[in-house]
């Protein structure tokens, strides 16, 4: 059993109005602890975007989760804005994208690759561009 723990990234939240006026979110965590890509960490990162989706009490047109992996900078202490995470994809664990609520696209990454599209339950290997 992986002993790991998904914590909120400074900025949490990130909330605006895209170029159609639509409301769209943004929310950051980052995966604490050791961890292998296995069905162990599948099934977490499930649970958690299973019971994160039970808080959204508001209507948006896109929601993204981008998970990233605890580094000396990623972490509890982070201060960062949304833009200080350009140039971080080999960082991001995860990328989840709900559309008006329901859920698109969840991808699990390694190095700044997709390797597993949890939707479709399947292998895939594409470089994720944000």
């Amino acid at each position: 059993m992986q002993n790991i723990k998904i914590e909120p990234l400074s900025p949490y939240h990130y909330e605006f109005k895209d170029s159609e006026n639509n409301l769209d979110k943004i929310d950051y965590f980052f995966l604490k602890g050791d961890f292998q890509v296995n069905d162990n960490l599948k099934k977490e990162l499930q649970d958690f975007i299973t019971n994160y989706s039970k808080t959204n009490t508001k209507k948006y047109a896109y929601n993204s989760v981008y998970i990233y992996k605890e580094t000396k900078e990623l972490n509890n202490t982070y201060k960062g804005d949304k833009s200080s995470f350009d140039g971080l994809n080999n960082k991001i664990i995860a990328y989840v994208r709900f559309n008006n609520n329901e859920l698109d696209i969840f991808y699990i990454l390694e190095e700044g690759n997709v390797v597993f599209d949890l939707i479709k339950n399947q292998e895939v290997e594409f470089e994720f561009e944000q």
